[in-house]
């Protein structure tokens, strides 16, 4: 069983056994942007995504090296057989099982159960792939991030429809936390302090949120948000 953790640092196993190190940062990028998406993808278009500077030729062959040092890792844990490749496409066999967080996190995140909601936000709050930096890294970084934020969001509101105005207040705080621009999130704080009694409250959420757009974006809060 392979088993990969994308929300951190990248870590992969097999069999409780850990993958070795891979030589250089193309090889382990590779693996990861492999293990984000399993199943086939293009020679051609990997070679082109991770060596766009370079001709083509000169791109396939840095991409047949990284696959290489990619089995070979594979390889010595016994999970070589993970790493689906011919002339045309290269991949993680989607067909054999594996254990990786950011796909647990997705079927956490489908759910409407405020329970499994509260899981996969614990589950996504490590930065996606933390030690690789690459452009599609930050890209996918940002779009976790950007699920993880929805989630919070859903939670607020799932608390506030149940009558739960203490959940949803402290909801919507940790979805400021997470997104300290979202102008409608400190309307909705604004709206469940209120509604709870406390308008000191909602009137230093709003005070703050024109703080903070001014501070960060140069504008005033939006005349929706003066009006609340």
């Amino acid at each position: 069983m392979l088993r990969a953790r994308l929300l951190g640092p990248l870590a992969v196993e097999v069999d409780g056994r850990p993958l070795p190190p891979l030589p250089g940062l193309r090889p382990r990028s590779l693996l990861a942007y492999l293990l984000l998406a399993p199943g086939p993808h293009p020679r051609t278009r990997l070679a082109g995504a991770f060596w766009p500077d370079v001709l083509e030729t000169s791109a396939r062959a840095s991409l047949r090296s990284a696959l290489w040092s990619v089995r070979a890792a594979l390889d010595a844990v016994g999970g070589g057989a993970y790493l689906a490749a011919d002339r045309a496409s290269a991949g993680i066999d989607a067909a054999l099982p594996r254990e990786v967080d950011l796909e647990e996190f997705a079927r956490l995140e489908a759910s409407d159960d405020p329970a499994d909601l509260e899981r996969a936000v614990a589950l996504g709050e490590g930065p996606l792939l933390a030690d690789l930096a690459d452009e599609w890294v930050l890209d996918a970084r940002r779009a976790h991030r950007e699920r993880v934020v929805a989630a919070v969001e859903r939670l607020a509101r799932l608390a506030d429809d149940c009558g739960d105005l203490d959940a949803a207040i402290r909801w919507t705080r940790r979805l400021l936390e997470l997104d300290r621009l979202h102008e409608g999130a400190y309307r909705a704080l604004m709206d469940r302090l209120a509604r709870a009694g406390e308008r000191a409250r909602a009137l230093e959420a709003y005070r703050r949120c024109r703080a903070v757009l001014a501070a960060d974006l140069g504008v005033p809060p939006s005349a929706e948000t003066r009006a609340l």
